[in-house]
């Protein structure tokens, strides 16, 4: 019995060792090779290693676009080009990351072939993201490339032009992130970067030690501005919340009906977030950063709910969220139940409140109610058959009281037409969105089918 258990492990081991696998002492880049290539990428591929020896691919860690190499009319010439993006180690295990540009060569197809045109060394350790997008206003996407640097909060932003069978460096610029888009109305891109920096404070000449303390900023970046084209130009920098650990999601949006912004949900800790919003009036500016206390207190809240669109008006909400009753002992934000109200943006500060209710990110969807509901409602959640119940909360018994109604999400397959008394409200291509009413529960707001199927708004 022995002799065949150690054969067994014996014929396991062998396996590994015969395969491609190399198991625990593989480096992690190597195991992000693609399968042997074939057409254009495998003859690019072999034009690389003409040019370069011991080296291996090095793939984007963000965006849209994950591939070491990239083959695409870049100049808009007629004949494709390629960017590669592979790294190589030397004896002191230093990594050099570089930019292959390949060009093809060759009147017909049987005497063409990919030769390199230029090498470029990069900053830094790998590619953080990589795309294409005009900002140039000349038709033809200028190449961002952003690279990895050793502080994890700060990265470097490389815009390329391609043209004229060449490539040309635009910009280098520090980041912890980026957006692009029209904020200042002129029908062009504009790029603004965010920046979380640690600096040391000199606070005298005899002190031994200097405290660290930490500037979170954004700048105003134009490749298109007037009479400057393809050169950068600094439209305004501005400081906001240094408290900010990370950033959740930045975009430019609409914030009123004639108005764009930069809006920005940063982490506030591990456990709390703001938003805060840009624009651009004759250089840029914050809404909601308070000077005075170097924090954005009007949007801070102790939950990870970010901003959106909640009505479908194209303009962007914010929200302000308040623990339903039964949560206030988890310390987890994701483990609890928030109502939340979501406001319009006022310049400098909220707005209207637009609409309230609970919002379901899990699921996708946000039931609208009254804001007389706040404080007297809650919810139970049953995450294995991803149902929600509506329930009053009982304040003598400190628990849940009456069950009001059950909000569940079921499979498009699985879903029977008043399968335990769940009806239709509204689905996607995937799921059924289904409700149950307590017909007996005696509540002063009527519940209805009808009503729920006004007010369950999928996201």
């Amino acid at each position: 019995m022995i002799k065949r258990i150690f054969a067994l492990i014996l014929g396991v081991v062998m396996m590994f060792c015969m395969s491609g696998c190399t198991g625990f002492f593989s480096n992690p880049v190597s195991l992000m090779l693609p399968p042997k290539s074939s057409g254009d990428i495998e003859e690019v591929e072999q034009a690389l290693s003409k040019v370069a020896s011991n080296y291996e691919f090095s793939y984007p860690a963000s965006g849209d676009n994950r591939n070491a190499i990239t083959i695409r009319d870049f100049n808009l010439d007629g004949k494709d080009e390629a960017l590669v993006f592979y790294q190589t180690v030397d004896e002191n295990n230093a990594i050099t990351v570089h930019m292959g540009v390949f060009v093809y060569d060759g009147e017909t197809r049987d005497d063409a072939k990919w030769t390199l045109l230029k090498d470029v060394l990069l900053s830094g350790t790998g590619i953080d993201r990589f795309e294409f997008i005009d900002v140039c206003d000349d038709d033809s996407p200028e190449v961002f490339i952003g690279c990895k640097l050793y502080n994890a909060q700060e990265q470097e932003l490389n815009i390329y032009d391609f043209n004229n069978s060449d490539i040309t460096l635009l910009s280098q610029e520090r980041y912890t992130d980026y957006c692009v888009g029209d904020l200042i109305g002129t029908g062009k891109n504009q790029v603004i970067l965010f920046k979380i920096a640690n600096q040391t404070e000199t606070v005298s000449p005899e002190s031994v030690d200097s405290p660290l303390s930490k500037t979170v900023s954004a700048k105003l970046l134009s490749l298109s501005y007037e009479d400057v084209d393809s050169v950068p130009v600094v439209l305004g920098t501005v400081d906001f919340d240094g408290n900010i650990t990370s950033f959740s999601n930045i975009s430019v949006e609409n914030v009123a009906d004639d108005k764009k912004g930069v809006v920005v949900d940063a982490y506030v800790g591990g456990s709390a977030m703001i938003t805060e919003v840009f624009y651009y009036d004759e250089t840029l500016k914050a809404s909601f950063y308070n000077k005075r206390t170097a924090s954005t207190d009007a949007t801070y809240r102790e939950s990870l709910i970010a901003s959106r669109d909640i009505n479908g008006d194209k303009i962007i909400e914010i929200p302000k969220t308040y623990v339903c009753q039964g949560y206030d002992m988890f310390d987890n934000p994701a483990q609890k139940v928030y109502f939340t109200e979501w406001y319009n943006i006022s310049g400098k500060k909220l707005g209207e409140r637009v609409a309230c209710g609970f919002i379901n990110t899990a699921d996708n969807y946000f039931l609208q109610t009254p804001a007389t509901w706040l404080g007297k409602i809650t919810v139970q959640r049953n995450f294995d058959e991803r149902e929600r119940v509506f329930c009053e909360w009982d304040f003598t018994k400190q628990t849940y009281g009456q069950t009001l109604f059950s909000v569940r999400v079921f499979l498009k397959s699985e879903f029977k037409e008043n399968s335990r008394n769940y009806t239709k409200v509204n689905s996607d291509d995937e799921y059924v969105y289904a409700v149950k009413i307590n017909e007996d529960a005696n509540f002063t707001d009527s519940i209805s089918v009808e009503y729920l199927k006004e007010n369950i708004i999928l996201l």
